[in-house]
């Protein structure tokens, strides 16, 4: 390339760059916190969502992963964000709703120190089996039968003290009026594992985490926990169906911002995912993982959020969930 031209490009390139950082605030990254692990199931379904925002709000979006203490490292970064530096962030029920009662040392309230932003999706548990972990139990009846002929001799896994896994256990044999033992993980793969390895029965956790065990027919789906069944798992029964007339839980997710970004770009962000959310390709990848849009208004999904979180602190102190310190700052 002749001097002439390099330097036509170059300030013709130039003058692009000008012109597209025009309204500085309007053109810069949108960067959001995943308060989880790359490549977990919730940075999996945050990026579903997060990924086509790019093209809707035509900024780039940058996604930081900051796990720790089940979502506090992350989401606190968030909240403490500097002004003029907003940040968004990746929340769920248990963020918002559990956390607070979990940690004995957090001192912040996601609930009030964030914006809710978009409400994004709602997904059911499923209670899986391992049939070679105990001859004696091969299908919900023999499980519950075993339960109460032997008190305290039946274990079930979980992802963790105080995770929805852990809930939906506890909620499963109390209102069965069962007895049983709780065996926490670090994760819901580590529980996964010891089921597959027929150390431990049964677990219940979110779909993503038992659909392809359910598939290859290494594990036996035999319930969802929403009051519905699945589309993902048609012929696998409610727990509602099987008698537990009460029980309807589920995870959810969505997107949370801290309090010194414009009202303004809040509700072009809000209105871009509600976009998203109808578009068929989003829809079906996040169906393989057995989540269901759950698109909301702002003021719904706020609502939403406070009429949950009662539910999941009384879940918390029924169970006797021991409260933790974080161990990850």
């Amino acid at each position: 390339m002749q001097r002439r031209e390099f330097m036509t490009a170059l300030m013709s390139a130039a003058l692009v760059g000008a012109f597209g950082l025009s309204g500085c605030q309007e053109k810069k990254n949108l960067t959001v916190v995943v308060p989880f692990a790359p490549g977990g199931g919730g940075d999996v379904l945050a990026r579903i969502v997060l990924q086509p925002l790019s093209e809707e709000i035509s900024r780039a979006i940058v996604i930081l992963n900051r796990a720790g203490a089940g979502g506090n490292v992350g989401t606190r970064s968030v909240i403490r964000a500097a002004k003029g530096e907003g940040l968004f962030g990746y929340v769920t029920n248990g963020i918002l709703c559990v956390n607070k009662h979990l940690y004995k040392s957090q001192n912040f309230d996601p609930a009030k120190d964030l914006l809710p932003v978009a409400s994004f999706t709602k997904m059911p548990l499923v209670l899986a089996l391992n049939p070679k972990a105990n001859p004696a139990i091969t299908d919900f009846k023999s499980l519950t039968d075993f339960a109460r002929a032997n008190p305290k001799k039946l274990a079930f896994a979980s992802s963790g003290v105080g995770t929805t896994s852990h809930i939906a256990g506890e909620l499963f044999a109390q209102t069965l009026g069962l007895e049983i033992n709780h065996i926490p993980h670090a994760g819901g793969a580590a529980a996964a594992n010891e089921v597959l390895a027929g150390r431990i029965p049964f677990f219940i956790d979110v779909m993503p985490n038992v659909l392809p065990h359910a598939a290859s027919g290494k594990l036996i789906a035999l319930a969802v926990t929403s009051a519905e069944r699945s589309a993902q798992l048609p012929e696998v029964p409610s727990l509602k169906e099987l008698g537990l007339k009460d029980y309807d839980l589920y995870a959810w997710d969505g997107l949370a911002a801290s309090k010194n970004i414009d009202s303004s770009f809040i509700d072009a962000v809000h209105a871009a995912i509600g976009r998203i959310l109808t578009r068929d390709d989003v829809r079906a990848r996040l169906a393989r993982l057995g989540a269901e849009p759950m698109p909301m208004s702002k003021e719904e999904f706020a609502k939403f959020i406070k009429t949950e979180s009662p539910r999941w602190e009384s879940y918390v102190e029924s169970f006797a969930v021991p409260s933790t310190s974080e161990s990850t700052r």
